[in-house]
């Protein structure tokens, strides 16, 4: 397993609920004490001056603990990040169509396997493939692909990191991992948990259960 991919084991997608920077920042704190080893600061609705106080105390955080923080590329201009960040999450309608225009480390969420073989192609370095399973936030917009989406992205893409989201909770987990994951991608499961921290650590066991076995 590459660095990448060790990375990407849990990766925390914060969950553009409206919270407080404060609030925010403490669940993907809890996040991280639980394992989560990347984060993705994904506040869409969230004003510029709320972005920018939240994304500097999550960037701090993230610092402290040695775990990379990506910026949703859709949230580019939209606010002065203060704080480092290893690359940007984009989606196909932010993804530079030149290789070289990438930073350092660069994710792409990826619906389909055919997705995730195009983004990779343009130089991304890992890829979410969602939904896995139905989401609230995918309703009327995508369905649910499956683990078997899982599987057939493994095959054409077998030394590529992939990375499982989209209603992934601890129910399930073991089912992407199975099917080829090299981690799973959270939101709810994690940031709307009464306990993030427990959860987190629930999950993040799972996947350690299938990557050292």
């Amino acid at each position: 397993m590459d660095n990448i991919a060790r990375c990407m084991r849990l990766y925390l997608i914060t969950d553009d609920a409206g919270r407080m920077p404060a609030d925010l920042a403490e669940r993907v704190e809890r996040g991280i004490a639980g394992g989560a080893t990347a984060v993705q600061f994904r506040e869409k609705n969230g004003g510029p001056s709320m972005c920018a106080r939240a994304f500097e105390r999550i960037a701090r955080i993230c610092e402290n603990a040695d775990v990379p923080l990506f910026l949703n590329a859709d949230l580019a201009g939209r606010f002065e990040p203060n704080g480092k960040f290893a690359g940007y999450h984009y989606s196909d309608r932010t993804l530079p169509l030149h290789p070289d225009s990438l930073p350092t480390i660069s994710g792409y969420s990826a619906h389909a396997p055919a997705d995730a073989v195009s983004a990779f192609a343009h130089g991304a370095h890992f890829c979410t493939l969602s939904p896995i399973f139905p989401t609230p936030s995918k309703i009327g917009i995508l369905d649910a692909i499956g683990v078997a989406a899982i599987a057939e992205t493994r095959q054409r893409l077998p030394h590529k990191t992939i990375v499982a989201l989209g209603g992934v909770n601890h129910e399930n987990a073991a089912d992407c991992m199975a099917a080829g994951a090299d981690g799973l991608g959270v939101i709810r499961a994690v940031m709307a948990a009464a306990d993030p921290e427990a959860a987190a650590k629930k999950l993040r066991a799972i996947i350690e259960n299938y990557a050292n076995s």
